[in-house]
């Protein structure tokens, strides 16, 4: 946790935003190339 934004006001909720962050941008990430597999077929 070296890397603090300054935006996030609440200390307490800032790692479970973070680890949901990840988690989504992952499955954003999976979709998109699911996406773009479909599409190159």
């Amino acid at each position: 946790m070296a890397t603090h934004r300054p935006r996030s006001n609440k200390p307490a909720t800032n790692g479970a935003s973070a680890s949901s962050k990840r988690s989504w941008v992952l499955l954003s990430a999976l979709l998109g190339g699911l996406q773009n597999r479909i599409r190159c077929r």
